[in-house]
């Protein structure tokens, strides 16, 4: 049975976060193949992105047309000037569209949007940007209304969700005033296809440990509408991701650190129970498709240091299997 994201009819409910420095277009077809059901660029600067910078255009590399992806903005220009953001928004939804129809036909590969609230970045929140916006309703309520009409009316056709990933709140106190409470009703009624809820506050890290109980209140707030309700944080494996599931009702997981260290570890959330390591010939034959892959873009060079090590890691790993065998 599909799971719908939208219009999107994904093979599972499983997504692959947007991921800082990892997230390229070989990396995505690997997690892809191996069980995510929805990939994502990592998350771009929409500022930069509206003007042409390299550094936000070029990790736009959606040119792999078989697997699943979508684009993350960062509304990172919020003041008066800017419409609150939306502006900012708008101008970069406008540069999508004019890429696609000249220069980056790829770009008519990206199937969703998706906005950033959740980026626990200092300077981000210092600019009032990321899970600053969490806080103010109504703000929050126009980006969640601007990027529901444009994609009503957009020229790229196969854009077929969009929604927005959000943290708890910028500290533990928004937290314990429910501040997510008011996005998730306003995401349900701007229309928006999915919200992502990391359960942590901007000021945790990922070592500590999340309040998955936070889903459950969202995914209760919002019942009565359509919206699909995503948790995220530390589910590892296909048990983490069954018990959120059944002890939040949310609709679907979002992975990103098992992911990140082993893309071959989602088959566990596909079927259960599988090797979580390829054989070394699989393994072989994935880094040479994930090489030419990575090396089509001008991006690529940004993401050659993690996977360099993750890869080596992987390998020993798998040698070393070998000789206890």
């Amino acid at each position: 049975m599909k799971f719908r994201l939208g219009s999107l009819a994904l093979e599972s409910n499983v997504i692959l976060a947007p991921l800082e420095r990892v997230s390229d277009v070989g990396f995505r077809r690997l997690c892809f193949q191996n069980g995510a059901a929805l990939t994502w660029t990592e998350m771009v600067y929409a500022s930069d992105f509206s003007k042409g910078r390299p550094s936000a255009v070029d990790v736009v590399d959606t040119h792999d047309a078989d697997t699943l992806t979508g684009c993350q903005f960062l509304v990172d220009r919020t003041t008066a000037k800017d419409n609150w953001g939306v502006d900012t928004l708008h101008r970069a939804l406008e540069a999508l569209e004019r890429g696609a129809s000249t220069d980056r036909p790829e770009w008519n590969n990206i199937v969703a949007i998706d906005l950033n609230f959740g980026c626990p970045s200092p300077e981000l929140r210092k600019r009032g940007a990321g899970p600053s916006q969490l806080r103010r309703r109504s703000k929050i309520s126009n980006l969640f209304e601007a990027l529901s009409k444009w994609k009503a009316t957009t020229s790229l056709c196969n854009i077929q969700a969009v929604g927005a990933k959000i943290r708890l709140g910028m500290n533990k106190v928004e937290q314990k005033h429910k501040v997510y409470l008011p996005v998730a009703d306003a995401a349900a009624a701007a229309n928006l296809d999915y919200l992502v809820v990391h359960a942590r506050n901007a000021q945790q890290r990922s070592s500590d440990e999340p309040t998955w109980d936070a889903i459950g209140e969202v995914k209760q707030a919002v019942l009565s509408s359509d919206i699909k309700i995503i948790g995220n944080g530390n589910v590892q494996n296909r048990r983490d991701m069954e018990k959120m599931i059944e002890t939040t009702k949310c609709d679907g997981v979002m992975v990103a650190r098992s992911a990140m260290n082993n893309p071959w570890g989602l088959r566990d959330f596909m079927r259960g129970n599988q090797k979580l390591l390829p054989t070394i010939d699989e393994f072989e034959e994935s880094i040479k498709e994930y090489m030419l892959w990575s090396a089509r873009r001008p991006a690529s060079p940004r993401y050659k240091p993690f996977h360099d090590e993750n890869f080596d890691r992987i390998r020993r790993e798998l040698h070393l299997a070998s000789r206890e065998k």
